[in-house]
């Protein structure tokens, strides 16, 4: 009776152990999960503060400010794309994600890229053919005021963009941009 008894305390002993091997697995899993995600969070996080300071360039008008801005936000965009791609992997719940941000923040560059070109000029952007070669300004008379009006039309889809409405200078948004409450 004493040798089945001890017997059963060996095999309790022994159990622990032959569980430890899955425990330490599931805890370098666990590791790599988390570091993977961070290691991407943290390039998603640095694509994302560029394209809030791009975003500022372009509200100022600064075009050659948002040009060197546009160089820095494509070497941010390299690293980050070899970190998620290199070991965004490692985190299958997370990695798509992070692949779709990269994809959209790759056209957001495109876009504040033809936008510092496109700069002081005024010229806009179609948006169906992507470029501003064929574009045209266009004038006619109003009929209700008299006055000479103006848009934009591409000559290679035919459509028409509206001026954009002139910028308050810095002293009137002062005088007049805190009036909303």
């Amino acid at each position: 009776m004493a040798k089945d008894k001890s017997y059963r305390d060996h095999e309790e002993a022994a159990r622990p152990r032959q569980w430890q091997w899955v425990r330490k697995v599931l805890s370098i899993l666990l590791v790599l999960f988390g570091t993977s995600a961070f290691s991407c969070f943290i390039c998603e996080e640095a694509m994302q503060m560029a394209g809030f300071a791009a975003y500022t360039y372009q509200q100022a008008e600064d075009w050659d400010a948002l040009e060197l801005h546009v160089e820095q936000m494509q070497h941010i965009s390299e690293i980050s794309e070899k970190v998620i791609k290199g070991f965004g992997w490692l985190n299958p719940i997370t990695f798509p994600s992070f692949l779709t941000y990269l994809e959209s923040q790759h056209g957001y560059i495109e876009s504040m890229a033809t936008r510092a070109r496109v700069g002081n000029q005024g010229v806009p952007v179609c948006r169906h053919c992507r470029t501003s070669e064929h574009m045209e300004k266009i004038f006619w008379k109003d009929k209700d005021t008299g006055d000479t009006a103006s848009a934009w039309r591409c000559s290679k889809c035919g459509k028409l963009y509206q001026p954009q409405p002139e910028k308050r200078s810095q002293e009137s948004y002062w005088q007049n941009g805190f009036r909303l409450w």
